[in-house]
């Protein structure tokens, strides 16, 4: 080696890197692949509470989906018949805690009382997180006022273990049952429209 001569020489360092962040919260409702259901309302058996003739029919009802967060139902019907019911079955999938509430939006004509509960809660897959149908908490039947507000129906905690809204397999699936409870006496037909919303529980 020649007088004066240097090896240059490289040490590589190993440093750990630590990557700190959070998760926005993501909570998204939509109308279930399944059909909206409406008729009379006979369970057990029961006879009607009023008379026919103050008794409100269900003609129509359409739902679909709203602003990602939200599902419009608008239901129509008229005076004559027994007790209506429509069940409306929806998709819940949340990073986070929630609560499911729905409110009247608008209504037209001699709209009848109308009571709002959760009647069928389960998973729709493996990417539900354990025990998610079991945790929350139904809160009704509550009654629909379009001066009342909000009417929370459900709360609970995570959903989704895995994948996005439009993953398969990762939602809750809540059917929502709306009991048309009597009339105001008086021969007509009605309308009404509601919302069903999802937001992060506090």
């Amino acid at each position: 080696m020649a007088p004066g001569a240097f090896i240059a020489s490289a040490q590589q360092e190993h440093a750990a890197v630590r990557i700190a962040g959070t998760v926005s919260p993501s909570l998204v409702l939509s109308l279930n692949a399944e059909p909206v259901c409406f008729g009379e309302a006979t369970a057990d058996g029961a006879e009607p509470q009023f008379p026919d003739a103050q008794a409100p029919r269900v003609t129509a009802a359409a739902v679909e989906n709203a602003d990602g967060n939200a599902v419009q139902i608008t239901i129509a019907g008229k005076s004559g018949g027994g007790p209506s019911r429509v069940t409306v079955p929806l998709a819940i999938r949340t990073n986070a805690a929630y609560k499911l509430g729905v409110r009247a939006i608008s209504s037209d004509g001699c709209v009848p009382d109308m009571n709002a509960a959760i009647t069928s809660i389960r998973p729709s897959g493996s990417a539900v997180v354990a025990n998610a149908e079991t945790s929350c908490r139904p809160l009704g039947p509550v009654l629909l006022d379009s001066s009342s507000g909000l009417a929370v129906l459900l709360e609970g905690g995570r959903v989704s273990a895995r994948g996005n809204a439009t993953s398969s397999g990762n939602a809750l699936i809540v059917e929502v049952t709306l009991k048309i409870e009597g009339g105001h006496g008086q021969a007509c037909n009605w309308r009404t429209s509601l919302r069903a919303t999802i937001d992060r529980a506090s």
